[in-house]
């Protein structure tokens, strides 16, 4: 049986974002200089759209992960980039939570129990009333 996974393979690595090859075709195609990405969680994409864009600000909850992406971005001298940490805090905002229901900003990932995740959902809402910021 044919397959594309190779062990050593990874988003990071590979520069790829996780989705469909018809939207990475799509993307290539569109994206430009004049181009500004906000992304959720961090990874293949953002070195994606890092090559492919004026700037690119990106959201992630994961320390060690923001680390790992941090430590790429600093060793490939990328200056068109933003991260933000904005891991969950403590505390559920609904009782009895929903995850079904965004406003309750909970996960349904087990190591996210007990945690909400407002702030890093809400984070894009600032571009509303001030552009991307923090761009030399």
């Amino acid at each position: 049986m044919a397959s594309f996974y190779t062990p050593d393979a990874n988003s990071v690595k590979d520069e790829q974002p996780w989705i469909t090859f018809k939207a990475i075709d799509f993307l290539s195609k569109n994206l430009n200089n004049a181009s500004v990405i906000f992304e959720y969680g961090g990874g293949g994409s953002t070195l994606f759209f890092v090559k492919r864009a004026s700037r690119v600000e990106t959201v992630e909850h994961n320390p060690e992960w923001f680390t790992i992406l941090s430590d790429v971005m600093n060793k490939k001298a990328i200056n068109n980039w933003k991260g933000n940490l904005i891991s969950g805090e403590k505390g559920d905002l609904f009782s009895p939570v929903d995850k079904s229901n965004p406003g309750h900003y909970s996960s349904g990932d087990k190591a996210s129990f007990g945690f909400n995740y407002k702030k890093y959902v809400t984070h894009i809402d600032r571009f509303l009333t001030e552009p991307l910021i923090g761009f030399s």
